[in-house]
């Protein structure tokens, strides 16, 4: 539980700054420490939203560019799954936010 706050809090602070990237790899391990962790439940939200802002619609088409949006849209839908059900106003609103985000979402390029 404490390494999932650390890094959860290191994940906030990169996210803050900018720095999508590093704090994609901070949520994901935040989240991997301890995924059933109420305290820690809105990464799913940033995560999304981390993966998101690293994608580049201009590169829609490329293989890895196309998995940071396929990242977010997982992301995204645990968030809605998770926040939408909590006692906390903040999770909830996080929580609608990842499902409008969804709606918004490019869809994956058809072969």
């Amino acid at each position: 539980m404490i390494k999932a706050r650390k890094a959860f809090k290191a994940a906030n602070q990169s996210y803050q700054a900018q720095d999508y990237k590093k704090a994609a790899e901070a949520y994901e391990e935040a989240i991997a420490a301890d995924p059933e962790n109420k305290d820690i439940q809105s990464a799913y939200f940033f995560l999304g939203n981390s993966y998101d802002q690293q994608y580049k619609p201009s590169k829609k088409g490329e293989a890895d560019n196309d998995a940071l949006m396929q990242k977010a849209v997982e992301n995204y839908t645990r968030a809605a799954e998770r926040l939408s059900a909590s006692a906390k106003p903040e999770d909830k609103k996080l929580g609608k936010l990842s499902l409008d985000y969804l709606g918004g979402a490019p869809t994956a390029p058809t072969s």
